[in-house]
């Protein structure tokens, strides 16, 4: 688990992931829980513009993405969200020059804005997974 990732509150048991704080992790694991609060989102331009970023595993308990949450990450490779992930917002992964790998959650429960924003100028990408479900 990546320590020191920058989160708000939502309410006395909810926390959403504001960006990368004093994480200097180039291989981020967003966690379950924060200080006894469980991450449920990611918001929107969390991650956008990290020079470093090179994957992103999001726990289980993350069930949203914001909109442009790893736009413009430029060596961002790999993204492995869970089955529980079912709200992906426009442009996530926009401009993501090297990405390559991404695996989502299921198809059942997805429910997406993947548009042209999503992957636009993001021109590496070898596989999309969407698991069953």
């Amino acid at each position: 688990m990546s320590k020191g990732l920058n989160y708000a509150l939502v309410n006395k048991d909810l926390a959403i992931i504001l960006g990368r704080g004093t994480c200097t992790d180039k291989h981020i694991v967003i966690p379950d829980e924060i200080e006894e609060h469980i991450v449920y989102a990611i918001d929107a331009y969390a991650f956008a513009n990290d020079d470093a970023l090179e994957s992103v595993i999001i726990a289980n308990t993350v069930t949203r993405i914001g909109r442009d949450a790893f736009k413009n990450c430029k060596k961002l490779k790999t993204v492995t969200a869970s089955e529980n992930t079912y709200l992906i917002s426009r442009g996530i992964f926009s401009s993501c020059s090297n990405l390559e790998n991404i695996t989502l959650g299921s198809l059942k429960q997805l429910k997406t804005w993947m548009d042209k924003e999503c992957f636009y100028n993001s021109n590496n990408i070898i596989k999309i997974e969407i698991k069953k479900g």
